[in-house]
């Protein structure tokens, strides 16, 4: 518990030199390091010096640039549920970050976070599109289309995953915090450049301005500094949320009802703040149980009190095992702009339909 504790507070200190103006100065020393494996890993991808595999279907990737939550499983499961709605069969692939299993997983009814990873599972039961994960997308993709057939494949995360080729590709913006202190791993947040984001198909702006610091205003700022394309597909993100669900019995009641109440707040994602302003939003006295992004949750990670718990829906496919009658969790849905998540959708299929009509042109 000691060692435990002490990485918990070296990941404090790092994250908030992420996000305040200036990086943690002894992480500058490992940036070049990092930035040139990076350059190097992508220039070998487009060079064909890595082996990619192409699937048989449009593929659509959900990622992001930086470190921690962004909103990118709600926007997956809205992408899924618009495929849906249009006729599509549409699957999901995931490499299940966190899980104790290295092996492919297909997504069931029977299967637990710790087997599966806890965003598979949550995708899988909000949509009952099929799911599969995998140590490469590329392993998790062939499985499923050995399985059944399919129209699109959507992959949770997976941006900087180069071995799978794609189709098109949504990169979801943290509102709140921007891009940081707009410096890479491990001096700040980001995963790629920030222009990297000019290569995408799609941006989604996640909470803009509702919670946001000033060093987050200031670096989403500079999305428009970026010159995107103008046939870039752009949309704000709004995560709706006004209900609660008790885990043991089923029962909803409005978050509302809790107003002025005292909670614990329990959260387990990469950005639990946003959270925890949620239900401040709505009345309660918050005190606050926060752990690593995709925490594996033991039963002694839950306060034995009288206190209402609520917790986000990720967190909740792995308590629900062992949680009380006093544990509540919060569903939400992603409010996108009208019409973009099937422009987003079409992009994939369109896309894929000019590589074959290039690819098998005589």
């Amino acid at each position: 518990m000691a060692h435990a504790k002490q990485q918990s507070t070296l990941q404090r200190l790092i994250e908030s030199g992420w996000y305040s103006e200036q990086p943690v100065w002894w992480l500058l020393w490992l940036q070049p390091l990092y930035v040139i494996i990076i350059w190097l890993r992508r220039g070998a991808y487009r060079l064909g010096l890595f082996s990619t595999w192409r699937a048989p279907v449009p593929v659509l990737v959900v990622g992001n640039i930086s470190i921690g939550g962004t909103g990118k499983t709600p926007l997956t499961i809205a992408l899924v549920k618009q495929a849906q709605a249009m006729g599509l069969r549409v699957g999901v692939i995931s490499r299940g970050y966190g899980r104790a299993s290295k092996d492919i997983e297909l997504v069931s009814a029977d299967s637990t976070a710790k087997r599966v990873g806890d965003e598979p599972l949550l995708i899988f039961q909000r949509t009952q599109a099929p799911v599969a994960v995998a140590e490469t997308r590329a392993a998790a993709a062939q499985q499923l289309l050995s399985q059944q057939a399919l129209d699109l494949l959507i992959t949770d995360d997976g941006l900087q995953h180069y071995a799978l080729v794609r189709d098109a590709e949504c990169v979801v913006i943290d509102g709140a915090r921007g891009f940081g202190n707009g410096w890479q791993l491990p001096a700040g947040p980001l995963r790629e450049p920030l222009g990297r984001v000019v290569d995408a198909d799609a941006v989604v702006v996640n909470q803009r301005n509702e919670t946001a610091n000033r060093v987050g205003s200031g670096a989403c700022a500079r999305l428009e500094q970026l010159g995107l394309p103008e046939s870039m597909l752009r949309s704000d993100m709004h995560l709706l949320g006004d209900t609660a669900v008790n885990l043991v019995t089923g029962i909803t009641r409005p978050l509302a009802s809790f107003a002025g109440q005292s909670i614990t707040a329990l959260a387990g994602i990469g950005n639990p703040e946003a959270f925890y302003q949620v239900l401040r939003g709505h009345g309660m006295r918050t005190h606050c149980l926060s752990f690593a992004d995709h925490h594996d949750f033991v039963a002694s990670d839950l306060p034995l009190n009288e206190q209402a718990v609520l917790m986000t829906e990720k967190d909740a496919v792995k308590i629900a095992p062992f949680a009380h009658e006093n544990c509540w969790y919060v569903p939400v849905e992603a409010e996108l702009a009208e019409g973009f998540a099937a422009q987003v959708v079409q992009k994939a299929i369109d896309n894929f339909a000019q590589y074959s009509r290039v690819s098998n042109h005589p």
